[in-house]
C-alpha cells in the first residue's frame, strides 16, 4: 500500500505521466469491454440460431425462412418493450453519453449494463 501511495504521489508531480496511465487504464478497461460484448452478441446468435459463427449468412441458409423473419421481429419486439420499461434506458448511446459529460451527470451503471445485453440481444438476432 505504501508502494501505492509514492506512485500516486509521484504521478501528481508530473502530469504527462498520469494522463499517459489514465489513458492506458482506459484503454485496457474499454477493450475489455468489448471483449464482454462481442461474446454477449455471440452467446445470444447461438442462443437464437445455434451458431456463434461470424459468417452467419451461411447458417441462415439452413434455416427456415419463418425462423429468419419471425427471430429478429420478436426479439425486437421484446427489446422494444424492455426499452419502454425502463425508460432509463432510452437513448442513442455516444450521444447520451456526451450530454452527460457536458452536463457533468452520472451514468448508471444498471442502465449501461441494459442497454449493453438489449443492443446484443438486437445484434445477435
Amino acid at each position: 500500500m505504501k508502494i501505492v501511495n509514492k506512485f500516486i504521489k509521484y504521478l501528481s508531480k508530473h502530469d504527462e505521466l498520469f494522463m499517459l496511465s489514465v489513458s492506458i487504464v482506459i484503454g485496457i478497461l474499454a477493450g475489455c469491454g468489448n471483449i464482454f460484448f462481442r461474446y454477449l452478441i455471440g452467446l445470444f446468435q447461438k442462443l437464437f440460431y445455434g451458431s456463434s459463427d461470424e459468417k452467419i449468412l451461411f447458417v441462415l441458409t439452413q434455416k427456415p425462412v419463418y425462423k429468419i423473419l419471425l427471430i429478429p421481429a420478436i426479439w425486437g419486439l421484446i427489446v422494444g418493450l424492455i426499452t419502454i420499461l425502463f425508460t432509463t434506458a432510452k437513448g442513442h448511446g455516444v450521444p447520451d453519453v456526451v450530454k452527460a459529460v457536458i452536463l457533468n451527470k452520472e451514468i448508471s451503471p444498471v442502465v449501461a449494463l441494459i442497454k449493453s445485453v438489449l443492443s446484443a440481444i438486437t445484434i445477435g438476432s
